[in-house]
């Protein structure tokens, strides 16, 4: 359906290339809908596919990627119009009134996935520098309720906007099982030490029933193994994540249950399995009990014990494939084409208003 006005031009500035995960599903996908419709959109990431790359193959940041960062982004902010969709901030490790000094003139939506403000607990001249960017902001966009509830403290103009896929793609790819039981787990190597930790609950499964551990995601995982699991890692790549996931039988997703970062993480994973058809194990904690339908499309557990007595059930072919069944119906409300309508809707609402204002100034 054609939108009823004409899209504004709109000036998206994720974190991170296309490589990077939140920002590839929160803006460029988007973005990709937003031009096809007729809009004008520009992307500008702070990090670029080279930053990245190193730190999947290397686990290190670079400083220089920082500063570097910092001088493109104003000059990109000096060719920007006046709609600005912003994943967390502008400027990393740069103080509120620096930034906020390129935004006051503008109309600008912060988009979050993350409990990203608590990286800056720790320093005094950073601390609250969030919080001051929501209360300035013409709206924010939060992934789950956790974030929600944070933002809301402080801006009336909230939407939640789950990290979604876009299903088409899901379903063009129909691989063959596994012919061994495979348990898979995506994410970059940032959640990877989410994996390390959950390693008794994977012991706990190793002893119902054999199975091999499929780990997608960077180049140094595999320097970290886990003892006493069959693990097979793959790098990952877009062209190659939705045939893996969907040769896999089942997909996991392990957090901490007292870690407040933990707590705000966005569940996509278990997204992605649910797309892909294929039920999944996950902790109960923060969004997970959001997206994945107890005992529809997986189970919810936290002791070893817990993990290994949802393995036993979905050790099950009939049980897995019900499941399966579930888990595309379940699917739809977490892809791009139910949700890109509602984005659409909420950027140009705050389009209008800013209008609005303009008209009323000029008055």
């Amino acid at each position: 359906m054609k939108p009823e006005i004409s899209l504004p031009q709109l000036d998206m500035f994720p974190r991170y290339a296309e490589l990077g995960a939140s920002s590839r599903l929160r803006f460029y996908q988007y973005a990709a809908k937003w031009a096809a419709e007729g809009g004008t959109v520009a992307v500008h990431p702070f990090f670029g596919s080279d930053y990245l790359s190193a730190l999947y193959r290397t686990g290190r940041k670079s400083p220089s990627a920082l500063t570097g960062g910092w001088f493109r982004r104003l000059g990109e902010l000096k060719r920007a119009g006046r709609n600005l969709l912003i994943e967390y901030e502008l400027f990393p490790f740069l103080p509120f009134i620096f930034e906020y000094s390129f935004l006051k003139r503008r109309s600008f939506i912060l988009n979050f996935d993350d409990a990203v403000y608590l990286k800056y607990s720790g320093i005094p001249f950073l601390r609250n520098k969030y919080d001051r960017l929501i209360k300035n902001a013409s709206g924010v966009i939060c992934a789950n309720d956790l974030l929600l509830e944070w933002a809301r403290r402080l801006n009336n103009n909230v939407m939640k906007l789950p990290t979604v896929v876009n299903l088409a793609s899901y379903r063009k790819v129909v691989p063959e099982k596994f012919s061994r039981l495979t348990v898979v787990w995506i994410g970059s190597p940032a959640t990877y030490n989410y994996l390390l930790n959950a390693h008794e609950h994977l012991l706990a499964m190793r002893a119902v029933a054999d199975f091999q551990l499929l780990v997608i995601g960077g180049e140094p995982l595999p320097e970290y193994p886990l003892s006493g699991i069959d693990v097979r890692y793959e790098k990952w790549s877009e062209s190659t994540e939705i045939e893996l996931l969907k040769s896999s039988h089942i997909g996991i997703m392990p957090l901490p249950e007292h870690d407040r970062f933990a707590r705000g993480k966005s569940a996509f994973k278990l997204i992605q399995y649910c797309a892909a058809e294929i039920p999944a194990i996950a902790s109960d904690v923060g969004e997970n009990r959001n997206v994945l339908a107890d005992g529809i499309t997986g189970f919810l557990a936290n002791t070893p014990a817990d993990w290994a007595a949802a393995f036993r059930e979905l050790t099950s072919l009939h049980l897995r494939e019900e499941f399966s069944h579930n888990c595309r119906d379940r699917a739809e409300e977490f892809s791009l084409e139910h949700y890109y309508p509602q984005f659409r809707e909420y950027i140009l609402l705050q389009y209008v208003k800013l209008v609005r204002q303009w008209v009323y100034l000029q008055v």
